[in-house]
């Protein structure tokens, strides 16, 4: 993270944010409900 902060100081830079990729393959109702909680939390959607 502090890379991307120091090579572009003036961009928001986030926390990030993963989802397995079993839980993307076989839960992906979970998986999309975890993406909109975080998504909603940065007020992104």
């Amino acid at each position: 993270m502090r890379k991307i902060q120091s090579a572009c100081p003036k961009a928001t830079v986030l926390k990030a944010f993963s989802i397995r990729g079993q839980a993307a393959q076989h839960s992906r109702d979970a998986a999309k409900r975890d993406t909109l909680k975080r998504l909603g939390k940065i007020k992104v959607n």
